[in-house]
């Protein structure tokens, strides 16, 4: 079947940050469209306290809508990593097959970097091709690192060559867009991409990059997700397919997350065994993190699919900060509100943490969509806050 995929003492004394973070966001509607949607959230008077090992974050949630139904939605994450936000780099290079690049890479970059700034996060983004992908992954830098291709050049992952599980395991983040992870390899000049290539890693790949089968048998590639998880409902997240994604039964026992949308089930034969796909999942590897979409961009307009919907999703995961917690552990919760008469909402998150965390995180937003559903959810345009409290 062919693929289609520290110790850190914790506060003895009381933290208090005051953080104003506006974004306001305003929809404006097509002649056929939804009446306009002007959005807002802040947050202020954020308090951390270490109470006999728990950590206790208080603050205000400050929200508002215009022009329709909306709610306040907010993730707190206890930190084992900093979530200081990090360089982002997209690998593209047009002299390798195209399959997954092609049309869409130059949006691609664009729209993310529009996305992280309307997030706060850094926006600069820098491209490599081949020789320079390899070169950063043999540096000491570390960042986010965004493959949305399927397959890898010779000169970063090959039967002799493995360039990216170290960097990873290092420290790097690495966000997939593309069939099977680590399975193609390509060489500068290759007509095009075929799992039949002696080159490639096929189901090695993934092994190689997880040191476990974390995909291991792909769907059509047609299959979606239909049922979205809690933590993609609660970040908005959109993107369905999972032809190549995270088994959910293998993940839980990484300890990865689910952030996706599952679909029904179906029987696979590597080996045989009733697999449940997410479009979208994130799993430690050592210090690093791999976020596993579950195919490629499908198109460059905004469908949860397509290139737009793609680059909010990976907005959204990494300004959440729950990519930097130690998730097994539960250090972090997320949970939305209604916005409120007067518009403030008061919260109070309490949870043991693990010795590890060095900060919290508290991330925020505002979605004017009143539906889960992926496609009406891309109407309106959120506002969002994010502030790092350190633990010192």
């Amino acid at each position: 079947m062919t693929p289609s995929i520290t110790s850190v003492r914790f506060l003895s004394r009381l933290l208090v940050a005051l953080v104003v973070a506006t974004f306001v966001a305003v929809q404006v509607p097509s002649l056929l469209g939804p009446p306009i949607r002007t959005v807002s959230v802040s947050l202020s008077d954020l308090v951390v306290r270490d109470i006999g090992g728990n950590v206790t974050v208080t603050g205000n949630l400050t929200g508002s809508s215009a022009g329709g139904a909306a709610e306040m939605r907010i993730v707190v994450a206890g930190q084992s990593w900093s979530s200081r936000p990090a360089s982002v780099y997209v690998y593209y290079d047009t002299t390798y097959p195209p399959l997954g690049q092609g049309f869409f890479m130059n949006g691609l970059v664009d729209h993310l970097g529009y996305d992280l700034r309307a997030r706060g996060l850094p926006s600069t983004i820098t491209v490599l091709d081949a020789p320079g992908l390899a070169d950063f992954l043999r540096s000491n830098a570390t960042g986010v690192l965004v493959l949305a291709t399927t397959g890898l050049p010779d000169l970063v992952l090959s039967h002799t060559t493995d360039l990216l599980t170290p960097w990873i395991r290092r420290g790097g983040t690495v966000v997939w867009v593309g069939e099977l992870i680590g399975g193609f390899t390509v060489t500068q000049g290759e007509p095009e991409l075929t799992w039949e290539s002696p080159l490639n890693l096929q189901w090695y790949g993934e092994t190689e990059i997880f040191g476990t089968p974390l995909v291991q048998e792909a769907f059509a590639p047609d299959a979606e997700g239909v049922l979205p998880s809690p933590l993609a409902s609660l970040l908005g997240l959109r993107y369905t397919q999972d032809a190549a994604g995270a088994d959910t039964t293998l993940l839980a026992g990484m300890g990865g997350l689910d952030l996706g949308w599952t679909g029904t089930g179906f029987t696979g034969t590597r080996p045989t065994y009733t697999y449940v796909k997410t479009s979208i999942a994130a799993v430690h590897v050592d210090n690093g993190t791999v976020v596993l979409f579950g195919y490629t961009v499908t198109g460059p307009g905004t469908a949860p699919n397509g290139l737009q919907g793609v680059t909010h999703d990976i907005a959204q995961i990494l300004a959440s900060g729950i990519l930097y917690t130690d998730y097994r552990l539960g250090a972090f919760a997320a949970w939305s509100v209604p916005i409120p008469a007067g518009g403030t909402q008061s919260f109070l998150w309490s949870a043991p943490m693990p010795g590890s965390v060095v900060e919290v995180s508290v991330f925020a937003y505002v979605d004017p969509c009143a539906s889960a559903n992926p496609s009406q959810c891309l109407v309106g345009t959120p506002a969002f806050a994010r502030a790092i409290l350190p633990v010192i």
